[in-house]
């Protein structure tokens, strides 16, 4: 009897720890769940927002007046405004869902992670924030900002088309363009390989099939490869850069000969064009080549981080 006693209150003692690590893992589960549910709902609103953008792109090609353009281009400075607080919330709750389960031991990382399919969310870097991708409001051929938008080609505008359309250096500029363009493309794909490996390397160390040390190895070449494509990048988005500055140039250059040599009726129309692709000759460029630098850096920065976080890891689990 007295044996049946103990070795009852034995289980009751033992599975108090057992219940309260269950509770405990399952509210962390709660939490994670709960961050990605409020992921998931800014990612429809982003989704649903960037529609509207693109609809009001198309309703501002398609103006036929000033206060039309006007307008619309006014409904997209307030949409991207939009655009960019959703996407400071989704980085929010993404930071949370990282440390959250940056929080757990390796092993119980994967199961959570595996089981309610939301691996991809730790490849995310929530420090960078962004609304680049989002093209600048159309300036039309000879069009400042927010000017009225001419759908017919003026007398006069003819033949600066056509002698834009005809030059040989611009027309061997832009097959240059065109090639550097693909070779960014094909660097861009390399990337997502290289990420792809890299985020297979730290699943399995996760979900406890390798060790960190072992691993170590293949991390570091993955790593450097990444680091070299990434370079690649950065090399042609400069290149694309710099030609796209020598095709405006050469643009403004003809423009401005036709305008000295008095062929067009429309003075202060192409001169206005002048003035746009000296701006975009300059700002454009600066802009997106520093986009990108800071993207990929960011990417970067975020590999190394998750990478000592899981060191880290697997160095208190022992």
């Amino acid at each position: 009897m007295k044996i049946t006693l103990i070795f009852g209150i034995l289980i009751v003692v033992m599975a108090v720890p057992i219940h309260i690590c269950t509770d405990h893992l399952q509210a962390v589960e709660d939490s994670i769940l709960s961050a990605e549910t409020h992921i998931s709902d800014t990612e429809d609103i982003e989704k649903e927002t960037l529609d509207d953008i693109d609809s009001a792109f198309g309703d501002i090609r398609n103006s036929i007046c000033k206060a039309d353009f006007v307008r619309t281009a006014h409904i997209i400075e307030v949409l991207k405004e939009k655009l960019l607080r959703i996407r400071q919330i989704k980085s929010k709750w993404v930071k949370v869902l990282q440390n959250t389960v940056n929080a757990l031991p390796p092993h119980l990382q994967h199961k959570i992670l595996f089981k309610n399919k939301i691996e991809n969310r730790m490849r995310m870097n929530p420090d960078f924030i962004s609304i680049a991708d989002i093209p600048s409001i159309p300036v039309y051929e000879g069009m400042p900002k927010y000017a009225p938008v001419i759908t017919k080609i003026a007398d006069g505008m003819m033949e600066e088309i056509e002698d834009i359309k005809t030059d040989e250096q611009l027309i061997s500029l832009q097959e240059r363009y065109e090639k550097v363009q693909f070779k960014s493309k094909e660097s861009h794909l390399k990337t997502q390989k290289v990420l792809e490996g890299i985020d297979a390397i730290m699943v399995s160390i996760r979900l406890g099939r390798i060790g960190t040390e072992s691993a170590s190895t293949n991390y570091n070449k993955l790593f450097n490869l990444l680091k070299k494509t990434t370079e690649e990048e950065k090399k042609y988005v400069s290149e694309i850069n710099s030609l796209r500055k020598q095709i405006f140039d050469r643009k403004r250059s003809i423009l401005q000969s036709i305008l000295d040599k008095g062929r067009v009726i429309q003075k202060d129309m192409v001169q206005n064009r002048i003035k746009f692709l000296k701006k975009m000759s300059s700002k454009y460029s600066n802009n997106k080549l520093k986009e990108t630098t800071q993207r990929l850096n960011s990417l970067i920065s975020g590999i190394q981080k998750q990478w000592k976080q899981l060191q880290e890891q697997k160095t208190r689990s022992k």
